[in-house]
């Protein structure tokens, strides 16, 4: 087991085998992208060992339970966390003419509203990170739900609505 890595550490790719174990979803190397992603935005992030009593808590402690990523930065605000979490997304909202617009213009701090939304893909929740495409399906950014798939189906294109993301939780590329 590799117990810290850093800035500094060996790269821990060259020591992760392909394929899945017996006690988790997904692969090592996908969890320790991930994991060094956060600790490049000043995020400390531990791969445990979910099965072991009390791990959470040994880890904390400093017990060598597992893998911590020690942050290399002083933590950033979650538009950094958003511009590098391709790919974790649980579904895609695609905009119209004038939402891209709006959005893609930086004099303007704006959230996107469901009236700009001409359709939502995918089954997400409150909290849940979502993509935003125009409609050639050209990526524009990402960003945390604040309600449901369902919810955001039925306020399609509708005025006086709640933002579907806010502007603090929204990134644009």
């Amino acid at each position: 087991m590799i117990r810290r890595v850093d800035s500094k550490s060996d790269p821990i790719e060259r020591h992760i085998t392909q394929g899945t174990s017996q006690f988790g979803r997904g692969g090592m190397q996908t969890k320790c992208r991930i994991a060094k992603k956060l600790a490049q935005l000043g995020v400390v992030t531990y791969i445990l060992n979910g099965q072991t009593d009390q791990i959470i808590l040994k880890a904390q402690a400093g017990e060598a339970v597992g893998t911590i990523f020690v942050a290399s930065k002083k933590t950033k605000n979650i538009k950094k966390w958003l511009a590098h979490s391709s790919d974790q997304e649980k579904g895609v909202v695609t905009v119209n003419d004038r939402a891209v617009d709006v959005l893609m213009d930086r004099t303007k701090s704006v959230s996107l509203l469901p009236v700009g939304v001409t359709s939502v893909k995918g089954h997400f929740k409150k909290g849940d990170l979502i993509k935003i495409t125009d409609k050639s399906g050209r990526e524009l950014g990402m960003g945390i739900a604040q309600y449901g798939d369902k919810k955001a189906r039925s306020v399609c294109e509708q005025k006086d609505q709640k933002p579907l993301i806010h502007y603090d939780y929204l990134w644009i590329h």
